[in-house]
């Protein structure tokens, strides 16, 4: 999986170089490196699909467009061959507070890295699978490449042991599988198999078409959710039976076979949907609600301070990266189990 943090660092690494040129590059018959900023320019696009529209790569991308305007009259010349003379004073000092603007981006990125668990460290295992097709129709494995998938089915599960126990887990729709990781991984290290799974085939009531997408979904739902909370609560209610298809559709997708004890969790938007769901389905041993975790400040949006501490620091949360309020959750959860398993 690559690394969003070192994807960042990568198009920050070649802004550096090109904006710094003017001062290690003397004499050049060619202004070669006035082509890097189109490269950095297409990178952070790219990252943006990789890991979904986020606040942190949005203005990457635009330093990276203003970068390759300031450095189009360069590229051009590149491309036409003419020969490069000097660096005018004006160039030298819209590089200089690129170069300024650059540096602060990369603290902010290095500061606010995310809590990224290690798979060996938690001797856990995961598996990422394809489907497509819908909540109504059903979903199929996705086995033929280049084909666009509807859903992706996470496993994760202890490495050394088999697991008796799985839990369903489904993200708010602010937030994505990957904002869980850590919280996925304690349970798992801890003997219990997690399912979770990420949609993108419902198009929701009340949201915008062209913006309601798998890339920028989240990001929109977000704010939607910060600056239109009542509306935004009105939506997820009209849409409750998508969520209950979600979570049906999710155990479908799972392998549940040899599992003693099945157990929904989630928060926010799907706290009613698992109520439903485990209402209409014997083999569902309990549900567990993370928003009622006492001390669970960024509740629906997941665990900010290890997960997206850029936005956390929006939301007034410092960053961490020890993954403690992950795997706080974790442990809620395992105790419940716990109590259930004694009642």
């Amino acid at each position: 999986m690559i690394n969003q943090t070192l994807a960042q660092c990568l198009v920050l690494f070649m802004l550096f170089i090109t904006s710094s040129r003017f001062i290690f590059i003397q004499n050049a018959k060619t202004d070669s490196l006035s082509i890097v900023p189109l490269i950095a320019l297409l990178v952070s696009v790219l990252n943006l699909f990789l890991f979904n529209i986020n606040d942190l790569d949005i203005l990457l991308t635009f330093l990276s467009l203003f970068i390759f305007i300031c450095n189009f009259r360069s590229l051009l010349r590149l491309l036409s061959g003419l020969i490069f003379d000097v660096y005018s004073i004006k160039f030298i000092v819209i590089s200089v507070i690129n170069i300024i603007l650059i540096i602060t981006l990369f603290i902010q990125v290095i500061s606010c890295r995310p809590f990224v668990p290690s798979q060996e460290k938690f001797k856990v295992k995961e598996t990422k699978t394809l489907f497509s097709g819908n909540c109504h129709d059903g979903f199929s494995e996705i086995k033929k490449p280049f084909v666009i998938s509807d859903a992706t089915l996470y496993k994760i599960m202890p490495a050394e042991k088999p697991s008796s126990v799985a839990v369903i887990f489904l993200p708010p729709k602010t937030t994505t599988t990957r904002t869980y990781i850590g919280f996925m991984y304690k349970l798992a290290r801890e003997g219990v198999t997690v399912y979770s799974a990420d949609f993108s085939t419902h198009k929701f009531t009340s949201s915008n078409e062209i913006s309601d997408n798998r890339f920028s979904r989240r990001y929109n739902f977000i704010k939607k959710r910060n600056t239109e909370k009542s509306e935004y609560e009105r939506m997820i209610s009209r849409n409750r039976e998508y969520f209950v298809d979600e979570l049906e559709s999710t155990m479908k997708m799972a392998d549940l076979d040899g599992f003693s004890s099945i157990f929904l969790v989630s928060e926010e938007d799907f706290s009613k949907s698992m109520k439903i769901v485990a209402a209409k389905n014997k083999k569902i041993s309990g549900y567990f609600d993370l928003s009622n975790v006492e001390n669970y400040t960024s509740a629906g949006f997941g665990p900010l301070e290890n997960s997206d501490p850029f936005f956390g620091k929006y939301k007034g949360i410092s960053p961490d990266r020890s993954g403690y309020l992950s795997i706080h959750l974790a442990n809620e959860v395992l105790d419940f189990i716990s109590y259930t398993f004694t009642k």
